[in-house]
């Protein structure tokens, strides 16, 4: 809600200020005043300034003229506005120049109003105008800070040659305090055989601001010497804050002694060639003189011309140069480890030369010049590259052959760097100009934030920029502007607080950082920009206004960011203009949204969520009809597979050689692993579809552990595997589903047996709680235990915490997603505790009551049994050759479960569908059925329902043989009228076990 308008009535005529107000109410200005008449009361109501003063111009014990004085001696930049009934134009025009805003008559207050919000308007600018003016002179500091760390003496003098300014590095270098030679001529220092020439190339700059000339020349030091300097000058005389000439500057005394040196002794030479801090080079260039002689006798008559025409000449004067010596310098300036590195040709030395910076040197010689220079870049041999300041003097007495040329070399790179520096704070600070203008002139959001992404591009030297809103009303936060994107994927960004690199950075108010987004996609939430746009590196940062967030601004760079502190100032500061433009577009926006179009996003998002609904309703049964075609597909062929392999190893095993006893180890083995894969898959969709068997009843904790201990022992054997098995005394029976259970500590067990390396051991212990009514079982192993970042992952179905493709272990990943699952039905809990390398621990926590009634056992027992048809037959006698029906259309699992019960002695009739079943039980009157299910013709289902109502096999025994493995198919077979249910692949032991428990 609007706060009202504090505004301090001066006047003392209560109906006059009554008039006042009423005119703003209908103006609709809601407004708290204060009304005085007395200087005192003014004065003390300052004490609290107002948002409006409005001003009585002549009161009997005060006036407006008094207030406003008072006012700005006070030096409080308050709107004041002159209402009298009586004011000539020049008493209003004198009152309008000492600060007032305006004046208005009262007899005529219809302007009032405006007259009010222009003023605060005005007052409005000349606050933001305030802080543009405050982050100018933010930045010039930031200038003379760069400049006054920089390692090279730093002056700044005016076009008159004037000291203006001097580094602190500049002290030592000439004795000079701090300030002692400001204003006076520059040039009173230079010395007077150098003065003609600085004083030239000093003209020449003023007059070419883009020329920059480098000299050596002589200063005059405090204490009367002179000492050699090289400089260079840059015009900034156009720069506003600057307005002088940048003069950078470092001392070379120990150059020129150096070069004086050789040219007076060449025993000096040596000491002085070697200990020099400078890197020096002694060249040959003899046979280039040579060449260019000869060019000369040619009668070419522009010889530079020639040489920057013809590159081959230019190579092949290069190659003529021989490098006789290097100094100390030398080596360590370019990573050389001994100077044979550095000697011999030019062009084939370690130090790599283009003919481009030759061609300069070529031409200088050509035109006669014995002492040169030039600034460039070179290449030492570690492959970095440096800037350096070249100097080529011939020595005394070469002149004619140039047998010997000295080159010194001085690393210039940080003055470079400083350079570089200097000129990107310079532009940053035009561009931050540009943008507070365009804040300034104009509420359009869109031209605001176009300059800013401009700016961030160029400035910040990325290649994207995009700068996402907050919706307060959704929490999330929007695309709004970007620049620099190849695809249009941006646009469609919108995500919650929290949510992804730019939701964390919006929901912390913190700067984000990622300079690998590939090492860190699962925080990278928007992941066809990441793939399409080929993003490396990532900069989000919380646009803030008054202490509320506004938004995101997001820079993307499509190489490796390694931003400075300038860049990361800068780039805050552009996030703060940006948030400025935002809240004052945003108080713009807000006066003109309307409800309808809040009622028309609510309306599109509540039918985009109807239709995700329904498409997620049909995904659900897609995928359940799926399942139950899989479970039957699958599990056909590997009935063939496990029951062949199974009936060869039980009847011919003393005729198979040790190799075929192998593969169909092997062959069962891997049957029997797809099998129990395909049973997690099924088992899994159950529980999440809730359909899963669940069949409590009182259980014996003992019984159901040695049991399971038992499904693991055979691997462990294999392994040298220790198992132990510890139960706390007294436990009683207590309620849950024994297959359930059983599921989850054969899962456990197995796992801690095939995580354990050899020798290890495993325990499965018990305990119980009897006081929280809680049983544990703890499974406790010495494997290879799991790192505390992938205990997260361990319940997630389909993932392995190994999932490299050099995979250890074998399996789905569904395994303790199951354990988790099978848990919760139970109405327990799982705990995991493991440490890498020395195993682990899972604890499986159930509900657990220590007596009940024998009643309320037997009871419960019963009431939890599952649905079963009971089926009355009377057994054949003993001995007689007994018939069994095989129902199959399946030829290989006819051939698979025929010859092995034929095997065992029993007569095997074959059907191929539910109507031949029919037609044949009619001519054998079998003694078992063995039914499929899924057949042509008639199923196996209706051919169990047409049997059953023949009084002749009411009580035959029938099999339910089937690939079905979905919620309800046991039901299903039972109540259609089979005695028994057995999912295929069907152990044929365990058949025939069943047939035989029926024909006892």
């Amino acid at each position: 809600m609007k706060s009202p308008l504090n505004i301090l009535l001066v006047e003392d005529s209560l109906d006059d200020a009554q008039l006042i107000l009423l005119h703003l109410e209908q103006e609709g200005i809601e407004v708290e005043y204060q009304r005085v008449e007395t200087e005192t009361d003014f004065v003390a109501a300052l004490d609290s300034p107002p948002d409006l003063i409005l001003s009585d111009f002549a009161m009997p014990q005060f006036s407006g003229l008094q207030a406003l004085k008072i006012l700005k001696e006070r030096g409080l930049d308050i709107p004041f506005l002159l209402v009298s009934g009586t004011i000539g134009e020049e008493v209003a025009v004198e009152a309008m120049k000492q600060g007032a805003d305006d004046y208005l008559m009262k007899d005529r207050l219809m302007r009032l109003g405006t007259s009010i919000q222009i003023a605060l308007n005005q007052k409005r600018l000349r606050d933001e105008k305030k802080q543009a003016d405050m982050a100018l002179r933010h930045n010039e500091a930031r200038f003379r800070s760069l400049v006054e760390h920089s390692s090279e003496e730093v002056s700044i003098i005016s076009a008159d040659g004037s000291l203006l300014y001097e580094s602190p590095s500049s002290n030592p270098t000439l004795g000079y305090q701090q300030g002692e030679f400001l204003n006076r001529s520059l040039f009173e220092l230079v010395h007077p055989d150098d003065l003609k020439r600085v004083q030239s190339q000093f003209a020449k700059l003023l007059q070419y601001p883009s020329h920059h000339p480098r000299l050596r020349f002589r200063l005059l030091h405090r204490d009367g010497r002179w000492i050699w300097v090289e400089g260079v000058g840059t015009n900034l005389l156009h720069e506003p804050s600057v307005l002088g000439i940048v003069v950078n500057y470092h001392e070379v005394t120990d150059i020129v002694e150096a070069e004086q040196a050789l040219k007076n002794s060449e025993e000096q030479y040596r000491s002085l060639f070697e200990d020099s801090p400078i890197a020096l080079w002694v060249e040959d260039f003899s046979k280039l003189k040579k060449q260019l002689d000869d060019l000369k006798r040619s009668g070419i008559q522009d010889i530079p011309q020639y040489i920057r025409e013809h590159p081959e000449f230019v190579d092949e004067c290069a190659n003529s140069v021989t490098i006789l010596d290097v100094n100390q310098a030398a080596l360590k300036l370019y990573n050389a480890s001994n100077k044979n590195q550095l000697l011999g040709s030019l062009m084939r030395n370690s130090v790599p030369i283009s003919t481009k910076k030759f061609e300069y040197e070529l031409i200088q010689l050509a035109q006669g010049s014995l002492n040169f220079a030039r600034e460039g870049t070179d290449q030492t041999l570690s492959g970095h590259t440096i800037h350096v300041n070249i100097h080529w003097t011939v020595v005394p007495g070469y002149e004619e052959t140039l047998e010997k040329v000295i080159v010194s070399t001085v690393d210039i790179t940080e003055r470079k760097q400083a350079d570089e520096k200097v000129q990107i704070q310079l532009q940053r600070l035009r561009a931050l100009r540009n943008i507070d203008i365009a804040i300034s002139n104009s509420f359009d959001l869109n031209l605001s934030l176009d300059t800013l992404l401009s700016a961030t591009l160029s400035e910040l030297n990325v290649s994207a920029a995009s700068i996402l809103l907050f919706n307060q009303e959704m929490s999330t936060l929007e695309y709004r502007a970007g620049k620099g994107f190849y695809t249009s994927g941006i646009e469609q960004t919108n995500m919650r607080l929290g949510e992804g690199l730019a939701g964390e950075s919006a929901l912390k108010k913190q700067t984000v950082f990622m300079s690998n987004l590939a090492q860190t996609k699962e925080k990278f939430i928007r992941a066809e920009i990441l793939k399409d746009e080929g993003f490396v590196s990532y900069y989000g940062i919380p646009l803030t206004a008054k202490g509320k967030l506004k938004g995101v601004l997001e820079v993307f760079n499509r190489t490796e960011l390694r931003p400075d502190k300038e860049w990361i100032d800068f780039f805050e500061t552009l996030a703060g203009q940006a948030a400025i433009a935002i809240d004052n577009a945003q108080l713009f926006e807000n006066l003109q949204r309307s409800n309808f179009e809040l009622e028309r996003r609510v309306a599109e998002r509540t039918a985009e969520l109807n239709k995700t609904n329904i498409e997620l309703e049909h995904a659900n049964r897609a995928k359940d009809e799926f399942l139950a075609n899989m479970s039957h597909e699958l599990r056909t062929p590997l009935n063939s597979i496990l029951g062949l392999s199974e009936s060869m190893l039980e009847q011919y095993q003393e005729t198979l050689n040790e190799n075929q006893q192998k593969s169909l180890h092997i062959i069962e083995t891997s049957g029997k692993h797809l099998l129990d894969l395909i049973n997690d898959i099924l088992d899994l969709s159950k529980l999440e579809a809730g359909m899963f068997d669940y069949y409590p009843q009182l259980i014996r904790a003992d019984d159901l552990c040695k049991s399971s201990i038992i499904f693991v022992k055979s691997q462990a054997t294999k392994k040298n595997i220790s198992l132990a098995y510890e139960i706390e005394a007294g436990i009683s029976d207590f309620s849950a589903d024994p297959r359930r259970l059983k599921q989850i500590l054969v899962n456990l067990l197995t796992n801690a047996v095939k995580f354990t390396p050899d020798n290890g051991h495993v325990t499965l212990k018990v305990t119980a709680n009897v006081e929280k009514e809680v049983i544990q079982f703890s499974v406790i192993d010495s494997g290879i235990g799991i790192a505390p970042e992938d205990l997260r992952r361990l319940f997630t179905p389909f993932v392995q915490v190994e999932s490299s493709l050099n995979r250890h272990f074998e399996g789905t990943g569904l395994g303790l997603a199951l354990v988790q699952k099978l848990t919760d039905l139970h109405g327990g809990s799982v705990e995991v505790e493991s440490e890498v390398g020395k195993g682990s621990r899972f604890t499986i926590k159930l509900p657990y009551q220590q007596t009940m009634l024998a009643q309320e056992k037997e009871a419960e027992k019963i009431a939890s049994q599952p649905i079963h048809v009971e089926v009355q037959y009377q057994p054949k006698a003993a001995g007689s050759h007994q018939k069994i029906l095989l129902v199959e259309d399946n030829q290989a699992n006819i051939l698979t479960i025929g010859e092995y019960l034929e095997n065992y002695g029993y007569e095997i009739v074959v059907a191929n569908d539910g109507l031949q079943a029919i037609e044949k039980a009619n001519e054998i009157n079998p003694d078992v059925i063995l039914m499929d299910i899924q057949m042509p013709v008639m199923d196996g289902l209706e051919a169990t329902r047409r049997l059953r109502s023949d009084v002749r096999f009411a009580s035959v025994p029938i099999i339910a043989l089937t690939a079905l493995a979905m919620p309800g198919d046991r039901e299903r077979c039972l109540e259609a009228g089979a005695t028994e249910y057995m999912s295929k692949p069907v152990s044929l032991k365990e058949l025939r076990k069943v047939i035989e428990g029926f024909l006892k």
